[in-house]
């Protein structure tokens, strides 16, 4: 339920679901969600148990404890997909998660195709959208709405400040308070004044706070009945001492700056207490030894401000930080679903923000309404699955206004292929900038090897391997080709607001669809070993193959990547091109599909050697006859013996 109480802020899961592959995760979940509901109609102790048992039973997702509880296991792996309006708190899918699950999402509507974002994406901005945190007056606010209003007005905004101050805001704000909140950051953004001070004089528990804190400083002694009215803590009072000794030895430091003053204020800056109260949870300084280092290294440092009341705001915003440390993590891994919300490299950016602004330039931002008809009712809007013009109630002649305002910005009808035209530049930038080829080469390797956290930590952790090593296939191609074509289009994966995959395709596509003028290229890549790819990946490759064929107007060939080939699933797949094979879910027949498998390793070479891709198909043309032929476990090396 996203309900919260006085004081408190809202969160997008559970602390205990400590997943970053979110995508995956969801779509894993919910099909299983959705069997488990046949057979248990109602959420209660034994269903929670049942389900958390078909879980483990069907997914690798979590190591197995002895000290689980599984009925609770059970809440806290749902408790994500409520919060997103995926299920309701009955564990009852949505309209919204039952057409995910079947690929039958409503279609984009005029203004959702300048987006330029996947269907996955899409899910989640709808659903975020309509978004509602309430409180017990059933007043309301939509933070990803907040969220979007704030990023088109601020760029490169500091992830804190963008967390901490959409935590910060409550129910109770009105329409008029939250513009206002955004429109006050711009102090911050011009640098007129600190996120701490914005934070004391907008979410400050006491209007005289400010002016108490100048009042504390202004005088030689500590005021310690004062200072602990002001640097308090509900939670813990004991760590008020704490506090004012790190102040103490802090303006000690500044009215005289000696090594023993600088030993005494970094031995208390390492306390627990103070790196939460004043670090953000992080140490408040560079540690140094020397006090030149020391004054080098900390000098954009607000603690060691000559205003002194700087303290106190930062104390104010490392708070209010602490506070959301918990759910902030949850809140960027779920915004970052939609695909437009950029948090590269520490700053908060919106991806497509002329476009959005256009969107959403009259959305609402708050509200009054009861809860029990929203998110307590499966039939609300919440949980249907509706296109973003239904969602904002717009009718004909608002689209048509705002669709000609978007025409105009991006100076085409076609704005759509616009949009994919901006994000391709801006694709091949990134795979200039962070995938040169021999990072592509070192990175293959290790696919290998299996250095499963290695690859996450030099690509991306929203993603599994598995997908990861699609999207790195993806960008070898791009290098491998000696034709132009658009690697935006040929990525069927969901990309973040950072062109990072963020999960695997959607429907019954294949992985990697490359159209070039005369022919298709298909490119099927798994980590599966052999000994189960014939129950894993042959009749996929096959169907997708087949689809595709049957779909496409051009000619299609179909490159099959592994790190080890099984012989008989590569001979089954050599000889499906003389076999007649019937469309699924498409209608059609195909007179034979023409696969050709490749090894980790054989890409590996073509980089090194700087072999193209046109290769690889002019030697199976060479190598393909239109008479049946027996096939054998070492067809592959004549056309080997070629490509390279």
């Amino acid at each position: 339920m996203m309900k919260v109480s006085n004081g408190s802020t809202f969160n997008l899961g559970d602390t205990s679901f400590r997943r970053k592959t979110l995508l995956d995760d969801y779509k894993t979940l919910l099909p299983i969600l959705r069997k488990h509901n046949t057979l248990f109609p109602n959420w209660n102790n034994d269903s929670q148990i049942a389900y958390y048992q078909e879980v483990m039973a069907e997914t690798d997702l979590f190591e197995r404890s002895e000290s689980d509880d599984p009925a609770k296991r059970s809440r806290t792996l749902t408790n994500a997909l409520i919060k997103s309006g995926l299920i309701n708190d009955k564990r009852k899918l949505s309209e919204v998660a039952n057409n995910w699950i079947d690929d039958k999402i409503e279609n984009f509507d005029d203004l959702e195709k300048a987006l330029g974002i996947s269907k996955d994406n899409l899910v989640f901005f709808r659903q975020f959208i309509k978004l509602r945190v309430y409180d017990n007056s059933n007043n309301y606010f939509y933070p990803f709405r907040v969220a979007l209003k704030f990023l088109t007005k601020y760029q490169n905004v500091p992830e804190t400040d963008f967390l901490v101050l959409l935590h910060s805001i409550s129910s109770n704000n009105s329409e008029q308070s939250i513009s206002e909140l955004i429109e006050d950051y711009s102090e911050v953004a011009s640098n007129n004044q600190t996120f701490g001070e914005y934070i004391a004089e907008h979410f400050s528990d006491s209007s005289a706070d400010k002016v108490n804190a100048k009042l504390l400083f202004s005088k030689t002694m500590i005021d310690a009945e004062l200072f602990y009215r002001l640097f308090s803590n509900r939670k813990t009072p004991a760590s008020q001492v704490e506090y004012i000794d790190f102040v103490t030895n802090l303006l000690n430091y500044k009215l005289e700056k000696n090594e023993d003053n600088l030993k005494k204020l970094l031995a208390s800056s390492k306390k627990s207490s103070v790196k939460k109260a004043f670090g953000f949870n992080k140490l408040p300084f560079e540690s140094k030894r020397t006090i030149e280092e020391f004054e080098e290294a900390n000098l954009e440092s607000d603690l060691l401000d000559s205003d002194n009341t700087k303290i106190y705001f930062q104390f104010s915003s490392s708070k209010k930080y602490d506070l959301v440390r918990e759910y902030k993590d949850m809140t960027k891994r779920s915004f970052n679903l939609t695909g437009i919300i950029s948090f590269a490299n520490g700053l908060v950016n919106l991806e497509n923000r002329e476009v959005i602004e256009i969107i959403i330039s009259n959305i609402d931002l708050s509200g009054n309404g009861q809860y029990r008809d929203y998110e307590s009712n499966l039939d609300s809007i919440f949980y249907k699955d509706l296109a973003t013009t239904n969602i904002l109630g717009l009718d004909p002649f608002e689209i048509t206004k705002l669709r000609e305002k978007i025409v105009a910005l991006l100076g085409t009808e076609s704005f759509d292929m616009a949009v994919r035209n901006q994000k391709e530049k801006k694709f091949r930038n990134i795979i200039k900038k962070e995938f040169p080829k021999s990072k592509i080469q070192e990175l293959l390797p290790m696919f290998i090897t299996r250095e499963d956290e290695k690859i996450q930590e030099m690509v991306t952790d929203l993603a599994k391997v598995p997908d990861i090593f699609e999207y790195i296939l993806a960008i070898a191609w791009f290098y491998l080709s000696d034709t132009e074509y658009s690697i935006i289009d040929s990525l069927k994966l969901p990309l973040d607001a950072n062109f990072k995959p963020l999960g695997h395709a959607s429907g019954g596509d294949g992985d990697i669809i490359i159209n070039h003028p005369n022919l298709t290229i298909m490119l099927e890549a798994t980590l599966m070993k052999k000994n189960v790819q014939k129950r894993g990946e042959l009749e996929p490759v096959i169907r997708h193959a087949t689809n595709l064929s049957i779909t496409s107007e051009n000619k299609v060939k179909t490159i099959f990547v592994a790190d080890e080939l099984d012989d008989n699933v590569i001979n089954i797949f050599r000889a499906t091109a003389y076999i007649e094979l019937e469309g699924t879910n498409v209608n059609g027949k195909v007179n034979g599909v023409n696969i050709f498998a490749l090894t980790i390793s054989e890409i590996m070479k073509m980089l090194e050697f700087n072999i193209p891709s046109s290769k690889v198909f002019n030697a199976m043309n060479n190598h393909f006859t239109n008479q049946p032929e027996f096939v054998k476990c070492d067809w592959r090396n004549s056309i080997l013996q070629e490509i390279f």
